[in-house]
């Protein structure tokens, strides 16, 4: 059994030594190709990035012209009670879960202020939209992709 001891301390010792000058070549490399990739790495220049295509422009300025989403009674009950919980609690999941436990604990008559803030925010949206819709587009006149199937004449 003592044989064997000794046999085995020898074998680990062995692959503990190759393991060791393994990891030493691998992080040589990984700090010779760090060093590479700082030196070549530069900013690349405008004429070689991906631009967009006027009519993906046209469009993505269009969505971001498009009037803002009505806030729900609860986004303003939050903006209401967010400064007097932020005191008490440090962490955002912290604020966030008390803001949900008093909302979720608001009787009636309080949260109806709430509902009415947002049927007011609701009716602006819906305006905007009437009017926002109005606006002529700048997209592509029909949606890229696969162009319809002709019927033979």
């Amino acid at each position: 059994a003592a044989a064997d001891k000794v046999q085995y301390e020898g074998k680990k010792r062995a692959w503990q030594e190759e393991c060791d000058s393994l990891l030493k070549e691998a992080a040589a490399k990984s700090s010779e190709s760090k060093d590479s990739f700082k030196k070549s790495s530069r900013r690349v220049p405008a004429s070689k990035t991906k631009r967009l295509s006027k009519d993906k422009k046209a469009a993505s300025n269009y969505e971001r012209k498009a009037p803002k989403r009505p806030l729900s009674a609860y986004l303003y009950f939050c903006a209401e009670k967010r400064s007097e919980v932020k005191k008490s609690f440090n962490s955002l999941g912290e604020v966030s879960k008390e803001l949900g436990r008093l909302w979720a604990n608001c009787d009636e008559n309080e949260r109806e202020s709430f509902t009415n803030l947002a049927a007011i925010d609701r009716e602006r949206y819906s305006r905007e939209m009437e009017l926002f819709s109005k606006v002529p587009t700048l997209s592509p006149s029909r949606p890229k992709g696969k162009s319809p199937k002709r019927t033979p004449s």
